[in-house]
């Protein structure tokens, strides 16, 4: 603890406890040198009546942004890190709701070909959330792919895409358009 702290004083001890890390190791005289990174999380409290537990939170929540910038460095916990986890888990919610409730369109881009006639279209996804407010898809299909939602969701927009071709099937003018659809690389990889 009192290293630390020093180190905290005084940064350039903590790139030499990082260095000591990152010194070979045996585990065994016969075995071959290895070699370890350390990523660290620091977090800081000034005797705040913070619980042990959210502390520890912080600390591996800045820990995890030093694995994220590269592995082998240390990061300070700050409340940034944490508004964007809620963030994120708010946002995850909230596309596990639009799903439930129905919040999520297909809108169709034609496809045309060099002459001008319509050969198919793209489907576009949109959300039009439970307040009204569209989302753009650069702020749901990210976190949609990191929270593996994308699966639920593609399966939804390809059911969608299914259901209009057998609709369009049914009249001559558009029996035969097909459509495109974006999917996404975890969709592929699903078992089914």
């Amino acid at each position: 603890g009192q290293q630390i702290l020093d180190a905290i004083k005084r940064p350039y001890l903590l790139d030499e406890h990082a260095d000591a890390l990152n010194l070979p190791y045996l585990f065994d005289e016969h075995a071959e040198s290895h070699r370890s990174t350390a990523s660290l999380g620091i977090t800081m409290f000034r005797g705040d009546p913070i619980s042990v537990e959210t502390l520890l939170k912080q600390a591996d929540l800045a820990m995890y942004k030093a694995k994220e910038d590269g592995r082998d460095a240390l990061r300070f916990f700050n409340p940034d890190m944490q508004r964007a986890i809620d963030a994120r888990v708010a946002m995850e919610e909230a596309i596990r709701r639009g799903l439930e409730r129905g919040e999520f369109q297909l809108h169709y881009q034609p496809q045309v070909d060099l002459h001008g006639r319509a050969t198919g279209a793209e489907a576009l996804l949109r959300w039009t959330d439970g307040r009204g407010s569209e989302r753009a898809p650069s702020t749901f299909v990210p976190a949609a792919e990191g929270s593996g939602l994308i699966v639920p969701l593609g399966d939804w927009v390809l059911s969608q895409a299914c259901y209009q071709l057998k609709v369009w099937e049914s009249e001559p003018s558009t029996a035969n358009l097909t459509i495109a659809v974006n999917v996404s690389a975890r969709q592929f990889h699903a078992e089914d």
